[in-house]
This record gives C-alpha cells, sequence and structure tokens, in this order.
C-alpha cells in the first residue's frame, strides 16, 4: 500500500466534500463546483487503485 498515494487521495476527496459544500453557498456555480467534485472523486478513485486500497477517511466522505 503506497501511503503517499493514499494521503493525495484523501486530500481530494477532502477538497471535493469542500467543493460541494460551497455550491450550496453559490448556487450560481453550483454545478460547475459539483462538476468539479464529481471529477475530483473519479480522480482519487483511481488513484486509490494503484495505492491498493480504499483509504479509512472513504467511509466517512461517503
Amino acid at each position: 500500500m503506497d501511503l503517499t498515494l493514499l494521503g493525495n487521495v484523501a486530500f481530494s476527496r477532502k477538497h471535493a466534500i469542500e467543493l460541494r459544500a460551497l455550491a450550496c453557498a453559490a448556487p450560481n456555480i453550483a454545478p460547475k463546483l459539483r462538476q468539479i467534485a464529481h471529477q475530483i472523486d473519479a480522480d482519487a478513485d483511481q488513484l486509490e487503485k494503484l495505492a491498493g486500497g480504499p483509504t479509512p477517511d472513504r467511509n466517512i466522505a461517503a
């Protein structure tokens, strides 16, 4: 398991969550923020597979 990649996965997921929260406060740009958050999550999924498993925070963020 690559802990550096897993750290990047957790970092990415944290920011995806923050973008979704920001989308609630900024309805005029909410669709774009949600789209970016979705892409960040997809990228994190790929990194997670490369790293060798799910991060402990994944269950909390889901």
